[in-house]
């Protein structure tokens, strides 16, 4: 639990009593179960605003019903990261469940992962060039080659084929490696706090 936890999303079960209004008691054990599994997980309730319930069984009259069914979790790593997330309900129209807005802390993430983005991009142009577009020409280069090949066989053109066709698995090698280092960056960069 040493990395920045988020749970959010429809639980379907409340935490206490009072997270609901109208309609049947839940039942004592499903809060019970469900809060000892916030606890063991370790995770705290995120502030929020706006509404108070984000579900309602659309029923009319005495037998509508409300509860707070969805909500936003998170880790001590993540509060200590983002100390001013929080989290909004927002109007539902066609769901039965209200929209869950987590905003504040999540702006400023949003805004560092882009500015990694831009920069690992601007890193790849310089260091490696257009890797697509190398690969892509190396492609068209060896599908000529293999049609000559076709047309009538030759070692200079089978020697050129084969290192052609080595050139590209290098290639492609390099840009899945890059690829995988630059996710890691991008997770590790954009959660680093400044």
């Amino acid at each position: 639990m040493d990395h920045p936890w988020l749970v959010l999303g429809d639980f379907n079960v409340i935490r206490r009593d009072s997270e609901r209004v109208g309609g049947n008691p839940r039942p004592l054990i499903s809060m019970l179960e469900f809060n000892n599994y916030i606890d063991h997980c370790g995770l705290l309730e995120t502030s929020s605003s706006g509404q108070n319930m984000s579900w309602c069984n659309g029923h009319r009259r005495v037998s509508r019903s409300w509860a707070k069914l969805d909500r936003v979790l998170m880790n001590n790593v993540f509060a200590s990261l983002f100390p001013s997330v929080h989290f909004n309900y927002l109007s539902h129209k066609s769901s039965d469940h209200c929209p869950m807005d987590v905003a504040s802390g999540l702006l400023k993430f949003s805004i560092r992962l882009k500015r990694t983005k831009l920069a690992v991009r601007a890193w790849n142009k310089n260091v490696f060039g257009r890797v697509d577009v190398n690969i892509r020409a190396l492609e068209e280069r060896l599908d000529f080659l293999e049609n000559q090949l076709q047309s009538g066989f030759s070692e200079e053109l089978e020697d050129d084929f084969v290192a052609t066709k080595t050139e590209i698995e290098i290639w492609e090698k390099m840009e899945a490696s890059r690829q995988r280092r630059t996710k890691g960056l991008l997770v590790r960069g954009a959660l680093t706090p400044r």
